[in-house]
C-alpha cells in the first residue's frame, strides 16, 4: 500500500459564522506554486467533486488527522481562482472549537 502524503496549504478564510458554526474559503488556488514547488490546475479535483456530488459527504478534519473530525464539508465547488468550500463544524466537539478560534483569528491557515 503506497504511503499516504499530506501537504499542507493555506485555507483562504473568507467567513466565519460561530452561530452557525460555518466557514467558508478557498482550499486551494489554481496555477500559484506552493511552499512545495507544485501548483495545482483548474481539472486537479475534478474527480473529488465528482464524487462529492455524488455522495454528499466529506468530513473536515482537524490538521488533517483522520482520528480528528471537526465537521463536515458541506458545499465545494471550483471557480476561475480555485477550490472553494463551505465547512459545517460541529461546535459541540471541544476541537471544532478550537479549529473554528483559529479560522477567526488566523493562526491557523
Amino acid at each position: 500500500m503506497a504511503e499516504l502524503q499530506t501537504r499542507f496549504c493555506d485555507f483562504d478564510v473568507r467567513s466565519v459564522n460561530k452561530a452557525e458554526g460555518k466557514i467558508t474559503g478557498y482550499l486551494s488556488t489554481f496555477n500559484d506554486v506552493d511552499s512545495y514547488g507544485t501548483y495545482m490546475t483548474p481539472t486537479a479535483f475534478d474527480n473529488a467533486l465528482s464524487k462529492f456530488s455524488k455522495e454528499g459527504y466529506l468530513p473536515a478534519l482537524w490538521q488533517h488527522d483522520r482520528t480528528k473530525p471537526v465537521g463536515r464539508w458541506i458545499e465545494l465547488g471550483k471557480d476561475d481562482r480555485g477550490l472553494y468550500g463551505k465547512l459545517k463544524l460541529t461546535m459541540a466537539d471541544p476541537q471544532a472549537q478550537i479549529a473554528y478560534a483559529h479560522a477567526k483569528d488566523g493562526s491557523v491557515r
